[in-house]
C-alpha cells in the first residue's frame, strides 16, 4: 500500500494548528509500538515521540511532525486526528491526555484497551499523579 508522502507545511498553517490546541494536551508513549501499517501518517508521527512514559506536548509533537522530513512533514490537523482515533486501537499506545492545573495527567477520552493493562480507562482517570508517579502500568516492560 503507498502512503501518502509528506508534505511542505507552511509555517502559519502550522502555527494556526498549533495556537488551537490546549496547552494542557499531552500525549504519552507506552513504549510499544502501534499496531498499523508501517510507514502510515498515523505510524510517522507516532515516531516523532521518543520518549516512553514521559508527557510530550501536542503541540511540540504537532511541531515534530510538521518537519518530519527536514522542510516537509504531517499537517498537523491529520496528526492531532491520528492521536484521537488511536485512542480506541487495540491496544492505545500512545495516550492522550490532558494535565489538570493540580500537575496529574488524565485521560482525554474512554481508552478501551491501554497500554499492557488489558482493561479500560475512563476519561478523567488519572494516569501520573501530582508527583509525577504513573498510577498505571501501562509501559512495554510490564508485559
Amino acid at each position: 500500500m503507498r502512503h501518502r508522502d509528506a508534505e511542505v507545511v507552511p509555517a502559519s498553517v502550522l502555527a494556526d494548528a498549533v495556537g488551537r490546541t490546549p496547552l494542557q494536551h499531552y500525549v504519552l508513549w507506552t513504549g510499544r509500538p502501534a499496531i498499523g501499517q508501517p510507514g502510515s501518517l498515523r505510524s510517522r508521527a507516532f515516531g516523532c515521540v521518543h520518549e516512553v512514559g514521559v508527557p510530550v506536548s501536542l503541540r511540540v509533537l504537532l511541531q515534530r511532525a510538521a518537519r518530519l522530513d527536514g522542510a516537509a512533514g504531517l499537517n498537523p490537523d491529520v496528526v492531532r486526528n491520528g492521536v484521537r482515533l488511536h485512542q480506541a486501537a487495540r491496544p492505545t499506545v500512545v495516550i492522550l491526555l490532558e494535565r489538570r492545573s493540580s500537575g496529574e495527567f488524565v485521560t482525554v477520552t474512554d481508552i478501551p484497551h491501554a497500554g499492557a493493562l488489558h482493561r479500560p480507562l475512563r476519561a478523567g482517570e488519572v494516569v501520573i499523579d501530582a508527583r509525577g508517579a504513573c498510577r498505571l502500568d501501562l509501559f512495554a516492560h510490564a508485559a
